[in-house]
């Protein structure tokens, strides 16, 4: 499966054109949009019973991009006129169709597109030299002030960025209609998750792969910038076996370069699956919101499945705190099961703590950790004390603590006054004897 340097959804819509409320459903589409098309309607049959309307959007959402109209309400075609657009676009070359040229390239094929950018496979055609490339360029209707920002600041952070699982930039201009583009390395592969369940790749090699994602990302956060959007689809991994961190289109400098709210905006644009509690929550972002999502990822590889179980309010998994079940506790395969209770128990759950300060330090930290269990070596990272848990429990049932506690404090005091009393019942009788 071929793919591009960008995955083939983008993070989200345009702040400007989505207010605080919608982003909610706009991170479930671009969740569901990595599914089959079967995996993705089971989803949204159980999404139905807790969110109704939110299911009956995405629903007709989906119906649009695989080009039924007719199924379009006119609630969703007002609040989300941009997915729509782009799924009715024809391909390059049609009467309404983007440049058949951008600059010295050729758009040969759309391979996917995202809030706010589409990526074709590009070939150069200036006759210099012969070169595919992927070309990311701005939506026809998406050209606004802020998307245009957004769109050079992205162009700008990969141009910072030089690491081999880092898809590199290549080149950028203008295409004839204003709209800007940029060039990226064109990566062959398929999202990490995919490519081990197709490959059936060991134990082994799925944590190696993550380790390489670590590495990546470890790279970009000393450079300062959080990716804020790792999810299987930004991590392609080739046909080499090599692992390629893709679309930095909502990545934040943490030596900030944006007005107030302009970072307001974009904090609010977001994946919830892969979503760290503090992103979700509106709280501030940093190096730590990628370990969770690596954390996620990691989970996924070796369970099989998400730590979410179920489609609930981001918002309530965000505050439910440390209540991940262990991947091994998940598994089917006892085998695959045993090697993955204790120290890689430990290593996920460590990455996907509530509270960003007790997760792992940083990807390096997360990737240090792995490399000590693939050596057969003591992990850095230790597992949560009883009395850690314990005072977490009281916490977050307050009460029902304090309820049980006068209870219990009931129960002795009224025994105590029993067993007083039949001591002085057993003194009386022995002075009447």
């Amino acid at each position: 499966m071929s793919s591009e340097a960008v995955p083939q959804r983008g993070s989200a819509a345009s702040p400007a054109s989505c207010p605080a409320e919608e982003t909610e459903w706009l991170g479930w589409f671009d969740q569901l949009a990595d599914m089959s098309a079967e995996e993705r309607a089971a989803r949204l049959d159980r999404l139905a019973g807790e969110q109704p309307e939110l299911a009956d959007r995405l629903a007709r959402l989906f119906a649009a991009e695989e080009g039924a109209p007719p199924l379009l309400s006119r609630p969703v075609a007002e609040r989300a006129p941009e997915l729509v657009a782009a799924a009715l676009a024809p391909a390059p070359g049609g009467p309404d169709g983007p440049a058949l040229q951008a600059g010295p390239y050729r758009l040969l094929k759309l391979l996917g597109r995202g809030g706010m950018g589409e990526v074709y496979r590009a070939e150069r055609a200036d006759g210099v030299f012969e070169q595919q490339v992927a070309l990311k360029l701005v939506r026809r209707g998406m050209d606004s002030e802020e998307i245009v920002r957004r769109f050079h600041r992205e162009r700008q952070i990969l141009a910072r960025l030089a690491h081999p699982g880092i898809a590199r930039i290549l080149d950028g201009g203008t295409a004839p209609d204003g709209r800007p583009y940029f060039v990226l390395e064109l990566v062959d592969g398929e999202p990490i998750l995919a490519y081990c369940r197709r490959h059936g790749s060991p134990l082994e090699e799925r944590l190696r792969l993550v380790i390489d994602a670590c590495d990546a990302v470890d790279s970009a956060h000393r450079n300062l910038v959080v990716h804020r959007d790792l999810k299987p689809s930004n991590l392609l991994v080739s046909t080499g076996g090599q692992v390629k961190l893709l679309d930095f289109g909502i990545a934040k400098l943490l030596a900030n370069d944006m007005s107030e709210t302009a970072t307001r905006q974009e904090d609010r644009l977001l994946t919830p699956a892969y979503a760290a509690p503090e992103q979700i929550l509106g709280e501030p972002v940093t190096t730590a919101t990628d370990v969770y999502a690596l954390g996620v990822i990691l989970f996924e590889l070796l369970a099989g499945r998400s730590p979410h179980t179920r489609f609930r309010s981001p918002q309530v998994v965000a505050k439910e705190g440390d209540t991940v079940e262990r991947p091994s506790a998940v598994l089917q395969d006892r085998r695959f099961a045993r090697r993955v209770r204790g120290e890689l128990d430990t290593i996920v759950l460590a990455a996907l703590r509530r509270d960003p300060a007790r997760r792992y330090r940083s990807a390096a930290d997360l990737a240090a950790d792995l490399r000590r269990f693939l050596e057969g070596r003591p992990l850095q990272v230790r597992p949560d004390s009883l009395l850690y848990r314990t005072r977490k429990l009281v916490l977050r049932h307050k009460l029902a603590t304090v309820a049980l506690a006068a209870a219990v404090a009931g129960l002795v005091g009224g025994l105590g006054v029993a067993v007083r009393e039949a001591e002085i019942a057993r003194a009386e009788a022995r002075r009447a004897e």
